[in-house]
């Protein structure tokens, strides 16, 4: 049985919604490519938010195959490219390497084959914590639970120990987070800058935003 906090949520984000975008069946939501982060957003309803109460439910039309496809890590294969870390790099050229088990085995002394699932999982959650600028006290949040000095002292331990595998990375992100600050935007991978209005927008704002843009996830 959902918890009421998932019930709420499958209300908010997909069945009050059903009314407005679907038509005959068909699903057909509004997408916002406009952020400041420069990532994408969909509503009415968020399909990016969908869970698998909602998913087992959608099938494919009679006579046509349902594909659910992703990217293997492509921002942090560009990430790796961009901060010219050679250890990443190195990693990627094996296809065979999990990228978020390989960084579990580097921050646990392990194996990749060694690697719980319950590791990756915690290693996928640091990773993505970091790219897209979490402070020590949400990552904190994300990794042990709840929100606290010790779990913020804990995440700021867990920043550094993947820092320490990987300089050129730290340097990189360093770097855009510098540009932001001085000069009011970033700048994508294509040249395209994304500014920042500092009398809206607090450091610690642009600080988060400023490790989006650079990545090639949404940037343009």
């Amino acid at each position: 049985m959902e918890s009421p906090r998932n019930t709420a949520r499958l209300f908010t984000n997909f069945l009050d919604k059903v009314e407005d975008n679907f038509i005959e069946g068909f699903c057909f939501p509004e997408i916002d490519m406009f952020k400041v982060t420069g990532r994408l957003s969909t509503k009415k309803p968020n399909i990016q938010g969908f869970d698998d109460t909602i998913k087992k439910e959608m099938t494919a039309r009679n006579g046509y195959y349902m594909v659910d496809t992703d990217y293997a890590s492509k921002e942090n294969r560009v990430i790796a490219i961009m901060s010219k870390e050679q250890s990443l790099i190195e990693m990627f050229k094996d296809w065979r390497n999990d990228y978020h088990r390989f960084q579990s085995a580097r921050l646990n002394g392990l194996l990749q084959e060694q690697v719980t699932d319950k590791l990756r999982k915690m290693s996928k959650g640091l990773v993505f914590g970091i790219n897209f600028g979490m402070s020590d006290m949400s990552l904190g949040e994300v990794l042990f639970g709840s929100r606290s000095k010790e779990n913020a002292r804990k995440a700021a331990q867990k920043r550094e120990e993947f820092f320490s595998f990987q300089r050129s990375v730290e340097g990189w992100f360093e770097n855009n987070v510098k540009t932001a600050l001085s000069k009011g935007y970033s700048t994508t991978i294509f040249g395209s800058k994304r500014f920042y209005n500092k009398d809206r927008v607090s450091k610690s704002q642009i600080r988060r935003y400023a490790f989006e843009p650079p990545n090639p996830r949404f940037c343009c």
